[in-house]
C-alpha cells in the first residue's frame, strides 16, 4: 500500500461527533461513506442484499459477505462464456493460502493473458514495478 498503483488505495476517517457506542455503531457522513463505496464496489443488487450485514462491518457475517461477493465476480470475470459487465467491481484476487502460509494460486494466469497470476521476479526491472 505504497500509492504505486492505483488499485492500492485506503483511506482513515474520523467524525468525532459519530462515535460508535457499545450498542450502536457510528452513523455519520464516514458510515454513509463507506456505504456508498461499497454499493459501488459490490455492485447495488448485492449491496442491498447484504444491507444489514454491512451495518456491521466488523462483524463476521460482514466479512463473510463481502468474501463471497468478491469470488462470485471473480468467477464471472474468470469464466470463458461470460457476457456482459460485472455487477461489481469488488473480486478476490486468485490465490489461496496453505496451512503453512504458503500462496497457492488456484489458476496459472489471469483469464485473456499471458500474465501469470504468481508472478516472477526480473532481472531487468526494478521491484516496484514487478512486485
Amino acid at each position: 500500500m505504497d500509492g504505486g498503483r492505483d488499485s492500492e488505495i485506503a483511506m482513515g476517517a474520523y467524525q468525532p461527533g459519530y462515535l460508535a457506542t457499545r450498542n450502536r455503531a457510528a452513523r455519520g457522513q464516514v458510515h454513509g461513506f463507506r456505504v456508498a463505496l461499497w454499493q459501488e464496489h459490490l455492485g447495488r443488487d448485492a449491496a442491498a442484499e447484504a444491507a444489514g450485514d454491512l451495518l456491521q462491518p466488523s462483524s463476521l457475517a460482514c466479512v463473510r459477505r463481502m468474501n463471497q461477493v468478491a469470488e462470485k465476480h471473480w468467477a464471472m470475470f474468470a469464466d470463458d462464456s461470460f457476457r456482459g459487465d460485472l455487477p461489481g467491481h469488488l473480486m478476490a484476487y486468485p490465490v489461496g493460502v496453505g496451512s503453512g502460509g504458503e500462496l497457492l494460486n488456484t489458476r496459472d494466469k489471469f483469464p485473456d493473458t499471458n500474465a501469470k497470476v504468481l508472478g516472477t521476479k526480473s532481472n531487468i526491472l526494478p521491484p516496484i514495478l514487478t512486485t
